[in-house]
């Protein structure tokens, strides 16, 4: 007997923020192995959007502190506070 609902994913979900995409995906890809979900961003403003409007809780984020855009990533540790 099969079930139409889908068991909700329990699993941690981790914000990665690093311009760098090569390095970005690289810790994504890790991460994922590892049983996490996993949600990327570019920027800080682009992590703000996701951090705002995430379906899914943000459990940690990882990110580069010297992260390019408006905001870098002092500002934005402040504002996910």
């Amino acid at each position: 007997m099969t079930s139409d609902t889908e068991a909700p994913d329990t699993r941690p979900c981790i914000l990665i923020l690093d311009a760098d995409v090569i390095v970005r995906h690289l810790i994504a890809e890790y991460l994922r192995t590892c049983g996490y979900r996993v949600a990327e961003a570019a920027s800080a403003e682009e992590a703000l959007a996701i951090l705002s409007h995430a379906d899914v809780p943000i459990d940690t984020v990882l990110m580069d502190m010297q992260a390019p855009g408006t905001v870098n990533g002092f500002a934005l540790l402040r504002k996910i506070r």
